[in-house]
């Protein structure tokens, strides 16, 4: 989308649009506007319109998986970490006990994490709060307080 002023090339800054604005250009699509327009309107390149709509299902579990909506403004791509069957596992796990209403500090995922890894034969991870962090965000999940009714 660059233009032409004086001789002179002015090309249209890089830009990566979060999750949020991804969905939103997929829905877009959908509703009939055309690739061309999108890629006006968001102020992205033709080819990245296409990358992004041929990744709409992908963007949609994600965002149905997300904790939080906050991280989808946030976030701009879709990372699986480097051991997706532990992320996986503990995702799951955390979901149930969140379904339970367990309160959950950083400490209890490390120390699950750390249990994951031993039964998946994972030895070169260490489970610190780097990993904790990333973890956290790659799916969404922010440090709130669980409220409810006690059991």
């Amino acid at each position: 989308m660059a233009t032409m002023t004086d001789n002179a090339i002015i090309k249209r800054k890089h830009r990566t649009l979060s999750i949020a604005e991804k969905v939103k250009l997929c829905d877009l699509k959908k509703a009939g506007r055309s690739n061309k327009n999108l890629a006006i309107q968001f102020n992205i390149g033709l080819q990245t319109t296409r990358d992004i709509i041929k990744k709409d299902a992908e963007l949609r579990k994600f965002v149905s998986d997300s904790q939080t909506e906050r991280g989808l403004f946030i976030k701009k791509n879709i990372s699986k970490g480097r051991y997706p069957q532990l992320d996986e596992c503990l995702f799951q796990w955390f979901l149930q006990r969140r379904a339970e209403n367990v309160p959950m500090s950083g400490s209890m995922l490390m120390c699950k994490a750390k249990w994951y890894c031993e039964k998946l034969g994972i030895t070169d991870l260490n489970c610190s709060l780097g990993f904790l962090h990333r973890w956290k965000t790659r799916h969404g999940v922010s440090d709130k307080s669980v409220t409810g009714e006690k059991a």
